[in-house]
């Protein structure tokens, strides 16, 4: 009986673990080689479950929303100066 118990909330634990987690989806404009404009706010959207929220954290900045009921987002990052290694 014991046994039957911790299978039964380790099956609860996962299941309520893979409901917590959100899909959250960017469109395939967003890269590791993509190039941003210096100068202006930079706009971060997609998709993810209604309400969901979403924080977006670039170069140390974390800008926040919500999904809308459609699981649509978007946000506008600060604007950034030229800048890189090269």
């Amino acid at each position: 009986m014991k046994k039957k118990m911790l299978l039964l909330t380790a099956v609860a634990l996962l299941f309520a673990i893979l409901q917590g987690r959100a899909d959250v989806k960017l469109p395939r404009i967003f890269s590791s080689g993509m190039v941003l404009q210096q100068g202006m706010e930079i706009p971060v959207w997609g998709w993810a479950s209604p309400n969901e929220k979403i924080a977006v954290t670039f170069k140390g900045k974390t800008v926040s929303t919500r999904a809308d009921q459609k699981g649509n987002f978007k946000v506008k990052l600060p604007a950034q100066s030229y800048g890189g290694p090269f």
